[in-house]
C-alpha cells in the first residue's frame, strides 16, 4: 500500500491480503476485492460490507478507466 500510494491514491484493492490484520489501511477504499489467501476474509467483510467483493477463478470487474 505504501509503495502504491507513491503514485496517487490508492481507491481499492485485489488479490490475497494472506493474514493481515492491519485494516485501516483498508478505510476509504472503493473496492476490496480478496481472494483465497486472505486468512481474515470474513473479518475483512464485516468491516467493510458496502465494498468487499470475494473473489475467485473465474471473477471478472469492469474498473471502466473514468479517472475519478
Amino acid at each position: 500500500m505504501n509503495a502504491a500510494s507513491e503514485f496517487g491514491t490508492v481507491k481499492g484493492i485485489i488479490g490475497g491480503l494472506h493474514g493481515s490484520t492491519e485494516y485501516g489501511v483498508l478505510e476509504g477504499m472503493r473496492l476490496i476485492a480478496a481472494c483465497h489467501c486472505t486468512v481474515h476474509k470474513e473479518e475483512i467483510a464485516e468491516r467493510f460490507p458496502g465494498v468487499f467483493k470475494g473473489v475467485g477463478a473465474g471473477w471478472s470487474i469492469d474498473l471502466g478507466g473514468s479517472g475519478d
